[in-house]
């Protein structure tokens, strides 16, 4: 057996004595995996016992009744176990512990609060002794880090994230100031950080109060007229608030101005990253490979023809695109292009995961091989982000379900989710289901969550993109709770809906 020794420096000089020595401080025992040991726990009705088979860990069942538990004890012995350890509450460890003493079989009862305590005295020494004899044991495991390179990266995303809420806060107090000067800006135009909002503020700072001379600077897609506009803009001015609105103008404009130039940074680094490939790392679908191998420009046509993947309404021939708008557009093609190269596929195709979501996953993630390695399935993927149940099970009975610290990773599915309460797609209408099915509507969002890691991790292990079809199958149930709905609309109007038959294909043409 070898120790652990750990010698502590003696920092005081009056404690130091001529040719005394003291004993090593911190001292545990290091010793090797015993395979002939064993892990019992005890129920009311129900035993299981844990041993090592074969170098594997093997859970069997028993009962409680005493031909039950000798045959737990002939089964101990005819794998040769030398002591046992076991956990219970209560009496029922007394008449186990018996038989198993009288089979001359060390056994030790350990209490179940114990397990969750420390096993000494708590000491920085013991701590690391402690924890370097759980690794040495197998004990440890690691968390999950996106690669070496890829982590300075992920912190200028996490940094766009807090200044963007930041900049956000100086919005909301231009907003309480102009309340205080009763000039109903904010109930009129929701977003101050907009064309139209920006354009008039910028006039009133420079000393423009004539209301109808402010609201000519209303945008065309604003909803919002230009009557409602001046009305709102009709108060008590006053200098000190107007300076103050000052100031949380140039901050807010400051703070834009670096997440735009943090944005660029991340964009180039981005391009620049090249993700490690290890051996035995995922290799991409063959079919992916072969499709974007075997890429043809497309054909040259003189109409301009709309994008599949762009669901925005026509811009109005006569107001060009800004600037911050042209740069925008530039940034997302680019990062979408990034994202489809590191992960093999676009997220921006999943539901309700738009461009920033994306690139925080790929920043949160890594690559594609990086990812699939340290999650080779999905059930470790989804246990990874906490939105799994973790329920507390003793004696076959639920106690309780556990709180899991959510990452990142959750917390933007999660927001992901939420924003799809209203949406008229499959996976709205599975969310709200969930949400009419479950007594609590966050534990139906936590549910949700994980159906969309599960449609991320598909992604990302198969290389194709979102498929709605998939994801959500048209099952006959689901037909026919359609059905249910739309003949219950029609009954409540008076209405009577009447299946109609098929229509008859037409005959193949018969060749003379």
């Amino acid at each position: 057996m070898s120790k652990l020794i750990v010698k502590k420096a003696n920092t005081n000089p009056r404690s130091k004595k001529k040719g005394v020595k003291k004993k090593p401080r911190g001292t545990m025992p290091v010793t090797a995996p015993n395979p002939f040991a064993a892990g019992i726990d005890i129920g009311s009705s129900e035993i299981f016992v844990c041993i090592i088979i074969n170098g594997k860990q093997v859970v069997k069942s028993f009962g409680v009744m005493t031909r039950d538990l000798k045959q737990m004890v002939s089964w101990l012995k005819e794998h040769k176990v030398e002591t046992v350890v076991m956990e219970s509450t209560g009496y029922w460890w007394e008449a186990v512990m018996q038989i198993i003493e009288e089979a001359k079989i060390e056994a030790l009862l350990v209490d179940s609060k114990a397990l969750h305590s420390t096993l000494s005295r708590k000491t920085d020494v013991l701590d690391a002794a402690r924890l370097q004899h759980l690794h040495a044991i197998g004990e440890l495991r690691g968390c999950f880090r996106p690669p070496e390179s890829l982590v300075g990266i992920r912190s200028m995303m996490r940094s766009v994230a807090k200044l963007t809420q930041e900049s956000t806060r100086h919005l909301q107090r231009t907003g309480k100031l102009f309340i205080q000067m009763n000039l109903r800006l904010p109930q009129v135009l929701s977003d101050l950080g907009g064309d139209t909002a920006q354009a008039i503020i910028k006039d009133i700072l420079a000393g423009e109060r004539d209301g109808m001379k402010l609201a000519r600077h209303r945008y065309p897609t604003c909803k919002a007229s230009k009557e409602e506009i001046a009305a709102a803009l009709e108060g008590k001015w006053n200098d000190d608030l107007l300076h103050l609105i000052a100031i949380e103008q140039r901050l807010w404009s400051t703070m834009r101005t670096e997440i735009a130039q943090l944005r660029l940074k991340i964009s180039e680094r981005l391009q620049e990253w090249q993700p490690e490939v290890k051996k035995g790392a995922a290799a991409k679908p063959a079919a992916d490979a072969q499709a974007k191998t075997t890429t043809t420009p497309p054909p040259v046509s003189e109409e301009p023809v709309a994008s599949p993947e762009s669901t925005a309404k026509p811009r109005r021939a006569g107001r060009p695109k800004s600037p911050e708008l042209l740069a925008r557009e530039s940034f997302e093609s680019l990062i979408r292009d990034e994202i489809e190269r590191l992960l093999g596929v676009d997220l921006t195709s999943a539901p309700a995961i738009g461009i920033d979501r994306a690139q925080t996953l790929l920043l949160e993630l890594g690559d594609r091989d990086h990812f699939l390695r340290r999650f080779p399935s999905m059930r470790c993927f989804c246990a990874w982000t906490g939105l799994v149940p973790n329920p507390r099970v003793s004696g076959g009975k639920t106690l309780g379900q556990g709180n899991r610290r959510c990452n990142h990773v959750a917390q933007e599915l999660r927001n992901a989710v939420m924003a799809m309460t209203r949406s008229s797609c499959a996976f709205g209408i599975y969310l709200r289901h969930l949400m009419s099915r479950m007594p609590s509507g966050k534990k139906a969002i936590k549910a949700a969550a994980n159906k969309l890691a599960r449609i991320l991790y598909a992604m990302i292990r198969d290389g194709q993109p979102y498929d709605e079809d998939r994801a959500f199958p048209v099952t006959e149930a689901r037909r026919q709770r359609e059905i249910a709905f739309i003949q219950r609309k029609a009954a409540k109007h008076g209405l009577k809906v009447e299946p109609i038959a098929a229509p008859a294909l037409p005959e193949p043409v018969k060749e003379a």
